[in-house]
């Protein structure tokens, strides 16, 4: 893994996010505030704070096999 690639999807994510959650009959929903139209769900918490992770790499285009490393 190039370490300088690395570097730079490590400067893209932001140190915290503000994430408005609610919770549904099927689950959780999360809405993203600091990335407009970004928003995702979830069955239980935990899946919920996984989806985040995953809209918010998604979001800043970070190839999957850096992702790891950067959680």
């Amino acid at each position: 893994m190039n370490s300088k690639t690395l570097k730079k999807y490590i400067s893209l994510l932001p140190e915290q996010i503000t994430v408005a959650i609610k919770k549904t009959k099927l689950g959780f929903v999360a809405d993203i505030k600091d990335f407009p139209h970004c928003y995702t769900q979830g069955r239980n918490f935990a899946e919920l704070v996984e989806m985040i992770n995953d809209a918010v790499f998604t979001y800043l285009d970070i190839p999957e096999k850096y992702r790891g490393s950067l959680v």
